[in-house]
């Protein structure tokens, strides 16, 4: 065999090696974690995190009755990333639902947009991506339904898995929440909702920060 080394290979071996300053980066580029500024980093948190919030539905019965709430837990995109022109379902419904005396937990995704019994949302805490997967594993736990309980209903559910998501901290919470005043405040909003047929159409859903324990402002919706 000669020892003659082939032009065209040296050739090739040299493209290889030497770094190619005009080339155009791949379509998939993308620079290494430690080399992305700062907004980049925040971006990519804000796009792979959701938030969670605090769900009301119109559960009245007959006219001229008092407001009767029905209650869920809703994870979705940070709003940013919300389009309520897109078909996507990107948000994950969770409640419990009653028939005939038996409670039964669903796990819906939906899109972002409201229903027509949807009268808001409240923002709770955000979920870090690390940590989505436990906060899905909790609010679809059977275990946790308590099937043939008398006393037990949607907000009991509500309240029980907020407090698990708190004890675990895989929930940010935007402040301090006391589940008493919380569905105290929710009342307020979702009958003023109603009172002033603020939530019509099927756009995004009237959503509020929760301000923590104190006294509920008189105008919730601003």
């Amino acid at each position: 065999m000669s020892s003659t080394s082939n032009p065209k290979t040296n050739e090739l071996e040299l493209q290889r090696l030497i770094p190619q300053a005009d080339r155009e980066p791949s379509a998939n580029h993308e620079p290494p974690a430690n080399h992305r500024s700062p907004d980049d980093r925040e971006q990519r948190r804000e796009m792979s995190s959701r938030h969670l919030y605090l769900a009301l539905y119109d559960d009245t019965r007959l006219p001229g009755q008092t407001l009767r709430i029905h209650w869920a837990l809703i994870l979705a995109p940070t709003p940013k990333y919300e389009d309520p022109r897109s078909f996507a379902k990107t948000n994950i419904l969770f409640h419990v639902t009653n028939t005939n005396g038996h409670w039964d937990l669903e796990r819906r995704e939906a899109e972002c947009v409201r229903t027509p019994a949807m009268l808001g949302r409240i923002f709770l805490g955000k979920v870090e991506r690390r940590h989505i997967s436990h906060v899905e594993k909790r609010l679809e736990d059977t275990r946790k339904v308590r099937a043939e309980c008398k006393w037990w209903d949607c907000r009991g559910w509500v309240e029980e898995a907020l407090i698990d998501l708190a004890r675990e901290r895989w929930l940010q919470l935007g402040g301090l929440i006391q589940l008493d005043h919380l569905f105290a405040f929710a009342q307020k909003f979702g009958e003023e909702v109603v009172e002033k047929e603020l939530n019509v159409g099927f756009g995004m859903p009237i959503t509020v920060d929760y301000p923590g324990p104190g006294p509920i402002p008189s105008k919730i919706v601003k």
